[in-house]
């Protein structure tokens, strides 16, 4: 199995549909343009998903209130529905396995809007273990403004920040809680990683199959996390420092 051809072709799968998209619409009605481009992301992640989840958007409801709108909405589907009509779906708190925001390309403008969405969604999920990411076709964005903003939304719950991030086909981003060199010691850092091929989307899909199938995706990192040996050494990796700390200068 080429298993970076095979995460090659997810980015291809997207791009694909977002320009069919685009040319049917010739630069007009951007609102339904994004609306679909949600819709090719959830569909694709709908298509990997264990069965016990499901892949929706919509809202979370809590005892007082109710979150913004939901581009890509997990949740346990064990867990009774407030409301359903079709994709769109009410949740309560308890049922969320994460929450991702997506944007057909990330500026410096919507990336601040994404990212104070997702921090003020965090507050309606029960779960502390929760996947919370943006995702974004392309990028007008360096990494390191990119960091700069994840810092700058960190929530004081180290557990509810931004923890993966997706722009383009080469950037992602993911939050660790404890050191990946050896899984053991206290870490709370965001790593960078460049790769020189495009699978990052693949990368960003991966990563919320692990979460919401409790690790069963890291028993086959092999497979599921696969780097081409010959380019590992083009993958980079940034750490950046603790974010309590940078909070509280």
């Amino acid at each position: 199995m080429n298993h970076i051809k095979f995460f090659e072709s997810i980015n291809i799968e997207l791009i694909s549909l977002k320009d069919k998209v685009r040319n049917l619409l010739n630069n007009v009605h951007w609102l339904t343009d994004g609306e679909l481009k949600e819709s090719i992301l959830r569909n694709i992640i709908r298509r990997h998903m264990p069965k016990n989840i499901e892949v929706g958007r919509g809202f979370i409801m809590n005892d007082n209130n109710c979150s913004n709108q939901i581009d890509i909405l997990l949740f346990d589907k064990s867990y009774p529905i407030l409301f359903r009509d079709g994709d769109l779906v009410f949740v309560t708190p308890d049922a969320v396995k994460g929450i991702v925001e997506v944007k057909t390309t990330a500026s410096s403008g919507n990336v601040l809007k994404a990212f104070r969405n997702l921090t003020y969604n965090t507050q309606f999920v029960q779960s502390t273990n929760c996947f919370i990411g943006f995702f974004a076709y392309e990028s007008e964005l360096n990494s390191q403004s990119v960091l700069n903003h994840l810092h700058n939304f960190a929530e004081e719950d180290r557990q509810k920040v931004i923890n993966h991030i997706c722009i383009g086909p080469n950037d992602f981003y993911k939050f660790w809680d404890s050191d990946p060199s050896n899984n053991q010691n206290e870490f709370n850092r965001w790593n960078y990683y460049t790769f020189p091929e495009d699978i990052a989307p693949a990368f960003f899909i991966n990563n919320m199959l692990d979460w919401c199938s409790n690790g069963k995706v890291s028993n086959n990192s092999s497979i599921w996390f696969r780097i081409d040996p010959q380019n590992r050494a083009r993958t980079k990796e940034t750490y950046m420092s603790d974010y309590k700390q940078l909070k509280n200068e």
